[in-house]
């Protein structure tokens, strides 16, 4: 950011919840590509719990939206997703095959998505 955005001015401080919400997406897809890009796909997954804390995000309903938007999209980029430990670690796999049988497939509360 080269510099402030022209938005950030005290007449639209009724938006900054919402652009706040905007920025935390942003932050969840950069931290999500990020972790594609270094992943081990055999035993890595993704933190949603420490990415939540991090961005100090605690309203459930905005996690579980943020979450949903970030499955459709994966799913549309043709992968494979799926979910552990109480819906907190998401898994993303290449192929179904792979999801399936992934080391977490054995997780009681494993879910493909």
């Amino acid at each position: 950011m080269k510099e402030l955005p022209e938005k950030l001015n005290p007449k639209n401080i009724t938006h900054f919840k919402e652009y706040q919400q905007t920025r935390d997406l942003c932050y969840l897809r950069r931290n999500i590509y990020e972790f594609l890009l270094h992943t081990d796909f055999d035993r890595d997954y993704f933190d949603t719990t420490f990415f939540f804390q991090q961005q100090k995000i605690t309203d459930i309903d905005i996690k579980k939206k943020m979450l949903q938007q970030i499955i459709e999209e994966l799913k549309r980029l043709k992968w494979h997703v799926g979910m552990v430990f109480d819906q907190t670690a998401l898994l993303v796999y290449p192929t179904r095959q792979e999801l399936e049988t992934c080391f977490w497939s054995t997780s009681l509360d494993f879910k493909c998505l």
